[in-house]
């Protein structure tokens, strides 16, 4: 320990360059030893406190604005993102975050109608009903949608289902594909002569393997497909979107929002996933998962105002406000609500 208390203790002497370029030199050609010993003999307690001493050494660096650029590249290029704190930043200080701002958040302005949407719920319940046999635990012959899957709740599952026997679509693009298309391809089964397109990027091994059903998987980015691919789709088809969430420059939100659905074709169906309107998101994602998502903001205001597109489900406010009713019709659900969100292009009425 002395030899480390001489070694700080150097900074202002002759000797100080020459021994802080060999401790760099030897950090440098240590750091996953470093690492190691790290997390082997400190316990999690003692470990953030290292942490914290690295952040506030960081944060020095943060200054001037050029250090701050250089930093914000060396850290990108390594998969993170250094940034301030500060009001010009998108992510928010959760510190200062009060309950007024889980109060305040107000959709209206945009029509839900929840007497619209159970009526379309009652036209559904023989489908509905379809789904009744639904496995609640992952069956051990692997390619068929549970109740209890992590990404895709029972209500979003079965309304997707029932949307699909409903409406009956020729196309059905799903833009991020995994257990939602387990649900695609039961529908498809029933239906018959139902394309599925899904655009996947990051694809599940079982995404590869044949569904029983005419399926085409893309493993593309949707933003790297050319605005015409949508113009496919017709009046009852489906756009199914489980994107990235986040709305910023470059991303599939702001591509599919701004670029996509303005040109669709009347009748088109449209799909969102993990949208809480006409609430904010939730608390503890914010507080405690740390999320950040975006894209219900930019849906919200998508849809305010707008005269040609229409709600036709909204699953987490039927959840919220309607819940004797979903369990009317699903009966045999372990749970009753969730974070789809659909909407429809409007068949304008001839002149």
């Amino acid at each position: 320990m002395k030899d480390i208390k001489e070694f700080f203790s150097l900074l202002f002497s002759q000797e100080a360059k020459e021994a802080w370029q060999e401790y760099l030199q030897q950090f440098e050609g240590n750091y996953e030893v470093f690492w190691h010993q790290m997390e082997r003999n400190l316990s999690e307690e003692e470990l953030m406190r290292m942490f914290r001493i690295m952040l506030m050494i960081t944060g020095k660096g943060l200054f001037p604005f050029e250090r701050r650029v250089r930093l914000f590249e060396l850290a990108e290029s390594m998969g993170m993102h250094i940034m301030p704190d500060h009001f010009y930043e998108p992510v928010p200080n959760t510190l200062a975050l009060n309950q007024e701002a889980w109060q305040v958040y107000d959709a209206r302005g945009m029509e839900l109608d929840g007497e619209k949407q159970l009526d379309l719920l009652q036209e559904m319940a023989e489908f509905i009903r379809e789904m009744e046999d639904t496995p609640h635990e992952m069956p051990a012959a692997g390619c068929q949608y549970y109740f209890n899957s992590p990404s895709f709740c029972p209500t979003d599952a079965v309304f997707y289902y029932a949307v699909l026997r409903y409406f009956r679509p020729q196309r059905v693009f799903e833009i991020g594909c995994g257990h939602s298309t387990l649900v695609a391809a039961r529908a498809a089964a029933k239906n018959g002569g139902m394309e599925l397109t899904c655009v996947e990027p990051y694809p599940a091994e079982y995404l590869k393997k044949d569904l029983g059903i005419s399926c085409r998987l893309i493993i593309k980015k949707v933003q790297e497909l050319p605005l015409d691919t949508f113009q496919q789709l017709q009046a009852n088809d489906v756009l199914f979107i489980d994107s990235s969430h986040v709305s910023k420059i470059g991303s599939d939100v702001n591509y599919l929002l701004l670029r996509v659905l303005p040109l669709l074709n009347p009748g088109v169906i449209v799909h969102f996933h993990d949208i809480f309107l006409p609430d904010e998101y939730p608390e503890h994602w914010i507080k405690e998962k740390k999320i950040f998502w975006n894209e219900q903001y930019l849906l919200h205001a998508f849809m305010l105002f707008n005269a040609d597109y229409e709600v036709l489900l909204a699953n987490h406010y039927l959840g919220k406000y309607h819940k004797p009713q979903l369990q009317r019709l699903m009966p045999k659900a372990p749970s009753h609500g969730g974070g789809s969100f659909w909407i429809r292009r409007k068949v304008k009425a001839r002149q």
